[in-house]
């Protein structure tokens, strides 16, 4: 395996050959965003030859992939016969917590996900006269839930958990299907809408995981019945929770975006020139495809590769937690059965609806943060910035965390806490989703096996 780091200034165009786009891509797990103009010598000579002399060869068309699809500073191909190196030793890291197991279309998937916090709280709202805090009506604590970028999954999320359940909340996090410990499923078509449908199953099954339980006694019984949630996701995992609190208006309080991404994927043929449309037709359709497909990904998962992507590409300006950890929490799952094929069809499939289209239709608070240097999402340029979200929702807050990249929550921490638990917590006293005008259909059982 070869890895060429190659230069952005040694992208220099020809006079009048024509200038090739490239599709900035957060790199293995992050989602979709900006694209803009820089040319890849490979294609410029295959574009200006009028596409004659034959199909670049395999090698070439691996770097346009990487280049034109992912935007890839560090350049990657494979020299035949080379053997494959070794893994690095890395940290141990927990990948299965709990297991929800998700009935769609007449199929069960099994569904990883992580919990921490009370289960029940204090109501020091209530009007009892009681000194013992023991005998004061409780209720459910505000539950979180937490939903990860492409090709992450619940760990990425490892500060968030501390901080979040420390401040009194109950604390989810998902693994989307097809990432992390959950099913790689190769049978459905992957879209932002399945991850909305999974999102929308498994809050119904935790709400009614809660008020089917046996409570402690002095449990407010109307508050176990009418459990909202805050969502927070990063990139695409932002975009699918705007679609929970648009497809669950009634149970959704407040939704956290941390770079949003623009779509599942960067084949959103809108937002380009009409002259680059047929070169994303062919790394999406041709590329991605088949036997070339298992070999991009092969060479894409290579832990010098991603390393590269997240230290090199702008995903962590700090990179203090670019560690192990982050490497094994990113890289374990790609050596599940089928996770391949899940990742070629969510890297080349329907980018599906934009935040723009989405957020007309959101009643809750939106509170963005976004860092300020994040080269594939950038919150002041690109197709879909998030300073232009602001003009789409009522009550939209747009907070730019200086010299950030594309990971907020995992990079600077602290700083995302400082910003996302007081506005939590002042939205929780100005905002309550509307009441259902018909109570909520009850959800299939579903069964739950603790994994720790």
């Amino acid at each position: 395996m070869v890895f060429t780091a190659v230069p952005s200034d040694a992208f220099t165009a020809a006079p009048q050959s024509p200038m090739v786009y490239q599709q900035r891509h957060f790199g293995f797990g992050f989602g979709f965003g900006l694209v803009r103009p820089k040319p890849h010598p490979v294609l410029r000579q295959w574009m200006s030859s009028g596409g004659g002399g034959g199909t670049p060869k395999t090698d070439e068309m691996e770097s346009v992939a990487a280049s034109v699809a992912l935007g890839a500073d560090v350049v990657v191909t494979k020299e035949v016969g080379e053997p494959q190196p070794p893994p690095p030793k890395v940290a141990c890291v927990q990948r299965s917590y709990r297991c929800y197991e998700w009935r769609y279309q007449g199929k069960t998937y099994s569904i990883n996900y992580r919990v921490e916090g009370p289960d029940f709280v204090v109501n020091n709202d209530a009007d009892d006269d009681a000194d013992d805090g023991s005998q004061r009506p409780r209720r459910p604590p505000q539950p979180v839930l937490l939903v990860h970028g492409f090709g992450a999954n619940v760990n990425h999320f490892r500060h968030q958990f501390p901080a979040l359940r420390d401040a009194g909340y109950r604390v989810y996090a998902i693994d989307l299907i097809g990432f992390g410990a959950s099913d790689k499923a190769t049978d459905v078509e992957y879209s932002i809408d399945l991850f909305v449908d999974l999102l929308h199953d498994f809050v119904h099954a935790m709400n009614e995981r809660y008020h089917h339980s046996r409570p402690p006694p002095h449990v407010d019984e109307h508050d176990s019945k009418n459990v909202s949630w805050i969502v927070a996701g990063n990139s695409i995992g932002g975009l699918c929770s705007l679609g929970l609190a648009k497809k669950l208006p009634h149970h959704v309080q407040g939704v956290v975006l941390l770079n949003c991404a623009g779509g599942m994927s960067g084949f959103r043929y809108d937002d380009v020139p009409w002259w680059v449309r047929p070169i994303l037709y062919l790394v999406q359709n041709v590329v991605l495809k088949g036997d070339w497909g298992h070999r991009f990904f092969q060479n894409f998962k290579s832990p010098d590769n991603v390393e590269r992507i997240l230290r090199n590409q702008g995903v962590y300006r700090n990179q203090t937690h670019v560690n192990d950890e982050l490497l094994e929490l990113l890289l374990g799952p790609s050596e599940d059965e089928g996770a391949a094929t899940v990742f070629l069809k969510v890297f080349g499939g329907d980018p599906g609806p934009t935040p723009e289209s989405i957020l007309p239709d959101v009643p809750c608070p939106v509170l963005a943060l976004w860092g300020e240097t994040d080269p594939w999402t950038p919150h002041d340029k690109g197709a879909h910035p998030g300073t232009g979200l602001v003009q789409y929702h009522h009550d939209f807050h747009l907070e730019v965390l200086p010299d950030t990249g594309h990971c907020p929550h995992d990079e600077r921490p602290e700083l995302v806490h400082s910003f996302m638990i007081p506005w939590m917590e002042q939205v929780q006293q100005r905002y309550q989703p509307p009441p259902p005008s018909k109570p909520l259909p009850r959800q299939p059982s579903s069964q739950e096996d603790n994994m720790e």
